[in-house]
C-alpha cells in the first residue's frame, strides 16, 4: 500500500507540474495575440463582461445562473460586424452564439498566408 500512494503522489504532482506548464503556455500564447490583434482583446472582454453581467443579474434577482447563462440562445440570430477578417477561431466563437458575423475584406495582418 505504502508503495501505491507513493506511485500517485508522484502522478498527481507530475500532473499539476504539467498544468502548470500549459496554463502558462496558454497565457503567453493568450497576451501574443491580444499584443498581435487588440481587437481580439477587446472582443473576449465583451464576450466574458456579457456573460458575468448575466450570472449577476441572476444572483441579484435570486435566480439560477444556470438558466441565465442559457439566456444568451437569445443572441442567435443577431448580428455582428468586425472591421477586420477574424481568425477561425474567433469566428468560430460567434457561430456557437449563433450570431451571424460580416467582417471587412481586410486581414489582422499583413502575412503571405492567413490562417
Amino acid at each position: 500500500m505504502p508503495r501505491d500512494a507513493k506511485i500517485m503522489s508522484e502522478a498527481l504532482h507530475r500532473f499539476q507540474a504539467d498544468k502548470e506548464r500549459r496554463n502558462a503556455r496558454l497565457e503567453r500564447r493568450t497576451e501574443e495575440i491580444y499584443r498581435r490583434v487588440p481587437a481580439v482583446e477587446r472582443i473576449d472582454r465583451e464576450l466574458r463582461g456579457t456573460a458575468a453581467r448575466i450570472v449577476a443579474a441572476a444572483f441579484s434577482e435570486g435566480g439560477d445562473p444556470e438558466k441565465a447563462l442559457e439566456q444568451l440562445a437569445a443572441l442567435k440570430g443577431c448580428q455582428a460586424h468586425c472591421s477586420v477578417i477574424l481568425s477561425p477561431a474567433d469566428a468560430t466563437t460567434y457561430k456557437k452564439l449563433g450570431l451571424q458575423l460580416t467582417c471587412e475584406p481586410k486581414y489582422q495582418t499583413n502575412k503571405l498566408y492567413h490562417r
